[in-house]
């Protein structure tokens, strides 16, 4: 056994039981976070925040925690409370000129995005909603959320700081992570093998594959961050490991198989982030062994045998050197959407330079940046530090670096007064797991999951407490005076209770989430059919619970709102069912816009419709909970899109489009967000907002252009749907929107213009590339009847991409249809070569030939 583990610490004072209580505690933490589906819920980030409160609480009545470079004031401690000051600073409410002041932008915003005076809701009996007071947080809730989190995390720093367990103590640390690391790796290689769509093969997880999930992680790349952290620590006990023994063996020999446990681990868990970091973290182990002994050299070198036979074994054919192999590719589609989300969402920053959006906003302050449609709802910006800078600003992401080099300065002073060259090493591990993180950061959000966190800053804490060791003096030794006990106890105390409660509001307000449909990366829509009436009743009232308990949460209102639209459905069809037999025309007489339409046409007056039982049962409280919504968070655009619905509800009378134009501000990229926003406004009587509904759908991708066809085409003429709604830098739509609209003999005049127009814009279209472009013009051109131009064009996009096969058949039917058999039985030939086993070149070749063989066609290659 290596009585190293159990050496007292000449420095540690006060209680033993104290110490050993709040360190058992600390391994726990480190052990137990990732394991709880890596904390993110709410239920194990309360144990984690308890948890953090009662270790600093422990250490505070040992008198550990005191004042000085190791204490309260010491620098990255002073940095981790500024990053708390700074959240509540921006989360605060302030003067409207002051924010004008401190964020233009910010002040400009509130100002475009909400009304000047508050509105009430007509039949409403609760009291107002006020307008919400000016912050620089866009979403003050989301921003308090942070700011207790990283409260949280300073009380966890103190603790451990404060404990000044020594090196006994970081090698107890290194251990217990390393093998809890190791435990967690062959965990996710079994679950993975044996993947039945669920993680523990209890919980569902929906839309993910088993390489797709990390072990207790929802995402591998969790989990490969959690590895390299035992890997780096696993490195150090490999490095300063001596000739102690650890259950009948070396410590030697249990190091090398927890190293090699953990690179299989980081290797097959398909993660190219934590490959990247794993060879930080070797690298920075490397640096280590100059000057070691040559035992030092031939252990590490046993590892990188392991290794290059891992990888001999796997071969180039095996998924993990297949998913390896991308990372030379530059041109690899998820190093491209990062960089694409990267570039949009540091727009952010040129609007909010000093202070950010605030901590914890990003994921509705950073969407209406986004210039395209990735598929996705980014509630993160897959990279730390970018993130980083677009909610905190310069201030945030300064006092971010100041906590990174106060730790660098400590971690270089650790270094020099390590006592031995075991220590050092050690230290040196420890080093490398950060390091491997710190890489990782690049590609991934891991900082903001609590279960790779947590290890993390206990991690950075044992660091930076070696560093701030004084000399070794027992004669020096005392125990903590009373005001230390006291001092120290008050300042952990009292923000430990505030931890402590806001965990437990999380979890009592988050309760209602079980029942929310689950988003699958999506924004959160307007549609709840799939529930039952009983489902929807469940939802409702766990809802109203939940912003009970937790009144600023923006989304709880938004669910709550979104509930009662759904009860409102449900109970109008219920009462149509008997006088409307047709289910679809229920479903239409029972949709809340319909009522849009009832009150614009002049069919039906608001007081009339008040007297309706579901009016008054689920719309009034749904334009509250949207009117709720907005006031938290007022960059959310679906709260903005549904009070226009419900505007003929509001007072003040203002008319939709004031609502609508807001949420198109704040829409983004989401197709369907957008196409709803134009409902809204064609029921409205609003066509110029529908209208730009309708293009900005089509401006940030083509997911949704048949929706756009055919809602623009039932009340706009061809020419305005080409000038007005087809965006002029996609012309490549207007080849969709004829297709679809106008293949009638009677449109022929309509289907020209739409591919005339189209041909003689893409040749500047910068979304497509040019082999698509240049085959999108040849059908345009062969719809026009230009041959000439038809075939010079398809030649040239085959010429760039010889293997599109289905552009060759293309290709070959017009050749046939023109009467050039001849060139049309020259394609099919090479459409044969590039595809030989594909059946259909077969067939076209026999096609071009007996079509030769009858002597059909004569027309040259230079028929127009």
């Amino acid at each position: 056994m290596d009585r190293r583990l159990f050496l007292p610490d000449p420095q540690r004072t006060g209680s033993p039981f104290w110490n050993v209580s709040a360190e058992a505690i600390v391994l726990g933490l480190a052990c137990a976070a990732p394991w709880m589906l890596g904390s993110v819920a709410p239920w194990s980030e309360l144990l984690l925040l308890l948890g953090a409160g009662l270790a600093a609480i422990l250490t505070a009545v040992s008198g550990r925690i005191g004042v000085g470079s190791r204490g309260l004031t010491s620098g990255p401690g002073l940095a981790l409370a500024g990053l708390v000051l700074l959240a509540l600073v921006q989360a605060a409410p302030m003067p409207g000129k002051l924010l004008g002041v401190l964020d233009p932008s910010a002040a400009a915003l509130r100002e475009d995005l909400l009304p000047s005076t508050p509105e009430t809701v007509i039949g409403d009996s609760l009291p107002p909603i006020p307008l919400p007071p000016p912050t620089l947080s866009e979403s003050p809730g989301a921003t308090y959320s942070s700011a207790v989190r990283l409260t949280a995390a300073w009380l966890l720093y103190q603790a451990v700081v404060g404990l000044g367990g020594g090196y006994a103590a970081f090698r107890r640390f290194g251990w217990v992570v390393a093998v809890n690391a190791a435990l967690m790796g062959l965990f996710a290689l079994i679950q993975t093998l044996t993947w039945n769509g669920k993680l523990f093969w209890l919980v569902p997880v929906p839309s993910a594959g088993g390489w797709s999930t990390g072990g207790p992680f929802l995402s591998h790349t969790h989990l490969a961050e959690y590895l390299n952290l035992g890997l780096g620590l696993a490195l150090g006990l490999l490095l300063g490991s001596g000739s102690a023994r650890l259950m009948g063996r070396s410590n030697r020999v249990w190091a090398v198989y927890l190293v090699g446990v953990l690179v299989l681990g980081v290797v097959v868990s398909h993660s190219r982030g934590g490959f990247l970091g794993m060879l930080v973290a070797g690298a920075v182990a490397l640096l280590g062994l100059w000057g070691r002994r040559g035992r030092d050299w031939a252990g590490v070198a046993g590892v990188l045998a392991l290794l290059a036979i891992l990888f001999l074994t796997l071969g180039d054919a095996s998924p993990y050197a297949k998913r390896l192999g991308t990372l030379l590719d530059l041109g690899d589609k998820g190093y491209l959407v990062r960089a694409e989300v990267w570039k949009d969402a540091l727009r952010a920053v040129r609007d909010h330079p000093l202070w950010g959006t605030g901590l914890g906003t990003f994921a509705v302050s950073a969407n209406p940046y986004f210039r395209s449609d990735q598929g996705v709802f980014w509630a993160h910006a897959e990279n730390v530090y970018v993130e980083l800078l677009i909610e905190g600003g310069v201030v945030g992401f300064g006092l971010a670096l100041a906590f990174l080099a106060g730790v660098a300065l400590r971690v270089r002073r650790a270094l020099a007064a390590g006592p031995s060259d075991s220590d050092r090493a050690l230290l040196l591990g420890g080093c490398a797991g950060l390091a491997a993180l710190s890489a990782q950061f690049v590609s991934d959000f891991g900082l903001y999951i609590p279960g790779v966190a947590v290890p993390l800053l206990i991690l950075v804490a044992h660091l930076c407490a070696l560093a701030s060791r004084p000399a070794p003096d027992t004669s020096q030794r005392s125990r903590p005076g009373r005001w230390t006990r006291i001092v120290g106890t008050v300042v952990t105390v009292l923000p430990a209770a505030v931890v402590a409660y806001h965990g437990l509001r999380e979890v009592r307000a988050e309760a209602a989430a079980a029942w929310l449909p689950v988003s699958n990366g999506q924004m959160p829509m307007h549609k709840l059919s799939d529930l039952a009436p009983e489902a929807l009743e469940s939802l409702q009232a766990a809802l109203r619970r939940a912003v009970e308990w937790k009144p600023d949460w923006a989304d709880g209102h938004l669910w709550l709102g979104l509930t009662e639209l759904a009860l409102y459905r449900s109970t109008a069809d219920e009462w149509l069912t008997g006088s409307v037999p047709d289910p679809v025309e229920r479903a239409r007489l029972s949709d809340p816009l319909w009522l849009v339409d009832v009150v614009r046409q002049g069919r039906g007056s608001t007081e009339a419709l008040l007297e309706q039982e579901p009016v008054r049962r689920h719309l009034i409280p749904a334009a509250r909970c949207f009117l709720e919504a907005r006031g938290r968070s007022p960059v959310g655009p679906l709260a903005h899109a549904e009070l226009g619905a419900l505007a003929w509800l509001l007072e003040p009378r203002q008319p939709a489009a004031a609502h609508l134009r807001r949420a198109l501000r704040t829409a983004g990229p989401h197709p369907e967000l957008s196409l709803y926003v134009a409902e809204i406004a064609a029921r409205s009587g609003e066509p110029a907002f529908a209208i730009r509904g309708w293009r900005q759908t089509l401006q940030f991708g083509d997911a949704a252009w048949m929706q756009v066809a055919d809602a623009s085409s039932a009340s706009l003429s061809p020419n305005q749907i080409l000038t007005e709604v087809i965006p002029a830098d996609r012309p490549h739509l207007a080849l969709l929107f004829a297709d679809r609209l106008y293949t009638s003999s009677a449109d022929r005049g309509h289907y020209e213009l739409f591919l005339r127009w189209a041909a003689e814009r893409l040749p500047t279209e910068s979304v497509l590339l040019l082999a698509e472009r240049l085959r999108l013009e040849a059908g345009a051109r062969a719809g026009l009847g230009e041959r000439k131009w038809a075939r010079t064009r398809m030649t040239a996009a085959l010429a760039l991409e010889p293997g599109r096969f289905e552009w060759r058949k293309t290709f070959i039917e017009w050749l046939l249809k023109w009467g050039e058999t001849q060139e049309a039985h020259n394609q099919a030939l090479i459409g044969l070569q590039l595809s030989p086993g594909r059946l259909e070149a077969r067939e076209l070749l026999d096609r071009t030939a007996e079509s030769l063989a009858r002597g059909e066609g004569d027309a040259g290659p230079g028929a127009r």
